[in-house]
């Protein structure tokens, strides 16, 4: 598990913008990637009250993070400032151009069949023991 304000990095991964919830303003990532079997690790990184993001469909390698003070700089001035609560910012790829302005983002990753539903879907957590989970 990652300590509480800790980024969350997977740099060797490729993510994918799986949902998108706009009535209730969810944001899904996922990353399927291969084992030997029918299951597939999967890390999935969910965001709630979703408000503005600049992110591509596909991203290649995951740093979530919170901006510091020249990202911020950075990104204000390509975005402007009226329309993104920058305190809720959070950064998804290295160089820092893609972001979500929304809640705390939670992640979780384990073992699954390539066909199960999203780990944030309901249901019991951990589902084994070696699954795991946290937020920034």
């Amino acid at each position: 598990m990652t300590a509480p304000g800790s980024p969350y990095l997977r740099p060797d991964l490729y993510y994918r913008v799986w949902e998108f919830n706009a009535n209730h303003r969810q944001l899904l990532i996922r990353c399927d990637y291969a084992v030997d079997g029918i299951e597939l690790d999967r890390s999935e990184v969910w965001f709630g009250n979703v408000s503005f993001m600049v992110l591509a469909p596909i991203i290649q390698g995951l740093y979530l993070r919170r901006p510091d003070e020249s990202d911020l700089a950075r990104l204000r001035a390509a975005h402007g400032q009226e329309k993104i609560n920058w305190a809720y910012v959070w950064l998804i790829n290295e160089t820092g151009t893609q972001f979500v302005a929304s809640g705390r983002p939670s992640w979780r990753e384990g073992r699954r069949p390539i066909e199960a539903p999203s780990f944030f879907a309901g249901g019991p957590w951990p589902e084994r023991p070696e699954d795991t989970s946290g937020s920034i």
